[in-house]
């Protein structure tokens, strides 16, 4: 049973959860190498997937969730994220989704799905700018009751690709139904335990937690403390080649402490730029000496990514200390 401990008034911001406290959920492994490139012979045309991952653990998690509801209905909520693909994950051209993995758990025998909705656009995030932007993409399942797991949704109708320099927006929605004192009806997202890298938002065009059309922009829930886990699978398609762990490039001391050096054989640094585990894109200063400054990096695995003046990115994995 679900039992909803705060409800705020009609279409209300309510907090619900189980009756047991978390869930261990270990078939998702937010770890390893975020980017795999392939490289092709035609027109020196390089793939690379990205897995855009928010949230800091993926396996264990909460059951708790923030929602808009009101007794006796189904008001539709939709949970969504915000990718800055240039920003945060150093995506400088179009960009192709291939699926989207929700962690979830259905509440209700007759009502267990959620979908899953895309846009793209430049500006804030913001109803207006998400409707003008709304793609066509969608995706789809119908959640086991009461008890969790994680599905990589492929897309059953596909999304326009990602205009480089568009920022993605990607919503979780589901009709939430409230019973007398339980919950009856929608699907509980996974609420991830120890935090987030960006914000979750409640609130999409079409759903309820607009309160009558006043809202002008999704709700951040980061005050909340909650952390919905799902995330974004995808590639781009870029001219120019990628190599990983090239002979051209030298990095050291690896690993490293306070700095590394970058070498390159027969071309000139371009741009360099660091990202984690998860791809997402780490500030770092790097100098015309050479220098990548990692001192402020934390203990652990990152990917050295280094372009040059002929449009040729090399790849290499560093270790701090």
């Amino acid at each position: 049973m679900k039992k909803i401990f705060t409800l705020l008034s009609i279409v209300a911001l309510s907090s619900v959860t189980f009756a047991q406290n978390s869930n261990e959920i270990k078939s998702l492994k937010a770890q390893g190498l975020a980017e795999k490139t392939v490289i092709n012979s035609n027109n020196n045309l390089a793939s690379q997937d990205y897995t855009l991952i928010q949230y800091k653990d993926g396996n264990t998690f909460d059951n708790s969730l923030l929602s808009c509801s009101q007794q006796g209905q189904v008001i539709t909520n939709a949970w969504s994220r915000l990718y800055d693909l240039k920003k945060d994950y150093g995506i400088d051209s179009d960009f192709e989704i291939k699926s989207v993995t929700v962690a979830g758990a259905g509440m209700g025998d007759d009502n267990n799905s959620a979908e899953v909705a895309f846009s793209q656009f430049a500006g804030a995030y913001t109803f207006a700018n998400i409707t003008a932007g709304m793609g066509s993409g969608y995706a789809a399942h119908n959640f086991t009751v009461d008890e969790f797991e994680v599905v990589e949704l492929e897309l059953l109708e596909p999304q326009e690709t990602i205009k480089a320099g568009n920022k993605l927006a990607v919503a979780v929605i589901t009709g939430v139904e409230v019973g007398t004192q339980y919950l009856e009806g929608g699907v509980m997202v996974g609420n991830n335990k120890k935090g987030q890298t960006h914000p979750t938002y409640l609130g999409w065009p079409g759903t309820g937690c607009v309160s009558g059309g006043t809202n002008t922009a999704p709700t951040n829930l980061s005050s909340y403390e909650v952390s919905y886990i799902f995330h974004v699978t995808g590639s781009t398609e870029t001219m120019g080649t990628v190599e990983l762990g090239s002979t051209k490039l030298a990095v050291y001391p690896n690993p490293a402490t306070t700095e590394v050096n970058i070498k390159l054989e027969g071309s000139k640094v371009a741009d360099v730029t660091v990202a984690d585990v998860t791809g997402r894109v780490i500030p770092v200063k790097f100098s015309k000496d050479g220098k990548v400054d990692t001192s402020k990096l934390s203990t652990g695995v990152y990917f050295l990514r280094v372009k040059d003046d002929k449009g040729v990115t090399r790849i290499q994995k560093i270790i701090k200390k």
